[in-house]
Parts: structure tokens; sequence; C-alpha cells
């Protein structure tokens, strides 16, 4: 039996079931009816309620069939109730829509943003040399880095950011999401050029 939620989803993996309950005494489900509509996607999204044996909690449950349906992408989505005189906005908010990897591809992309670009930082890295412009392009957008000081610095925030995406997820699987996220970034920093493209590097946090 799936574990009733009593919000709305802000990820959603295509292809499960999509079930919860709103009670919304001021919206009693034996007259009113929650409608939600999704967009940002290909296609528009539209599922209803059915009200639920209080008549006063809305139901929501979409089979898996349909879900299956969804393309993976980040979305909007608005919950309104009606009931054919009146409406009234209950819900709106961002709704991110993940593939589900049973029945992909072995190559499907899942790797997020974060994770590409700390990857293709750590790359401009390990070919690190002191003279020419150093730079990466992800996509359409091109990240430049003029000195070894701002390469540095930037790959401190990046790391750090990836850490904090990867804690969140442990925290979302009910797993230790392991040490604290702290409001600094711990980086490795260039100190003071001392000749023949030498940087004595430096701990420190910004």
């Amino acid at each position: 039996m799936l574990e009733t939620s009593w919000r709305e989803p802000i990820e959603f993996a295509a292809g499960d079931t999509l079930s919860f309950k709103r009670r919304l005494p001021q919206f009693p489900s034996a007259t009113w009816t929650l409608t939600y509509e999704i967009r940002g996607g290909a296609a528009a999204i539209q599922f209803q309620s059915t009200p639920d044996t209080d008549n006063v909690t809305h139901q929501i449950h979409v089979a898996p069939a349909v879900t299956a349906l969804w393309l993976p992408g980040s979305m909007f989505m608005e919950g309104y109730a009606g009931n054919g005189v009146d409406r009234e906005r209950i819900y709106f908010g961002e709704l991110s829509i993940v593939a589900n990897l049973e029945g992909s591809g072995a190559n499907i992309p899942v790797k997020t943003f974060k994770q590409i670009l700390l990857e293709r930082m750590e790359t401009c890295l390990l070919n690190f040399t002191t003279s020419g412009l150093l730079e990466t392009r992800i996509g359409e957008t091109m990240f430049r880095y003029t000195t070894p000081k701002e390469l540095f610095f930037a790959y401190g925030l990046a790391y750090q950011a990836r850490q904090n995406e990867i804690a969140k997820q442990r925290a979302q699987n009910g797993q230790n999401p392991g040490n604290k996220i702290l409001p600094r970034a711990r980086v490795v920093k260039p100190g003071p050029y001392i000749g023949n493209g030498i940087y004595p590097f430096v701990s420190g946090d910004v």
C-alpha cells in the first residue's frame, strides 16, 4: 500500500503512481473538485481529484500508465478548486519530472547540471597551465577563468554545491546526509606567484 502524502510533490518519476490527498474544509470534496495543470513540457497535463469518504478530503490518483507518458523536465504545476461556479487557486509551484530508469536505455542522461559543471571544471584543472585563457562550455553557456585564483575559487564553490546536492538526495532517501551543509565553501587557492610557473597552494574558507 502506498504511503499517504498530504502535499503536492516537488519531484516525481514518470511511470510511478501519483497519489496524494488534500484536506480542504473550505472546499469540501462533496461539492468542490481539485484540478491540477502541469505546463512546461511538450504537452499540457491535467488531472482531477475524487471525493474521499469524509466528503472533505480530496483524493488524487494518477495511474502509472498515464504518468509514463510524461516527459522529464522542469515544470510548473497549478492546482485550483472549482464547483462549477467559482474557482480558487490552492497551489502553485515548480515540479521536477525525472526519468524512470526502468525500461530506459543504458546511456540515458541522468547527470545533474552541478555534476556536469564540476566534472568540466576538474578537467580544466587537470589540463591547467599558467598561460592562456581557461574556459569550458556547457550547452550554450561559456565559463571563462582568466587567473588561477578565479579558477580555484569557482571550483571550490562548485564542489560545495555538488556536495549539498548529494546530501539533499541522501536525505530524501532517508539516509544520513553526511556532514552538515555549511553556508561557506572550503576551497584551495593559489598563494603568491613565485616565478617559473609555480603557485604555492594554500587552503582557506570563503
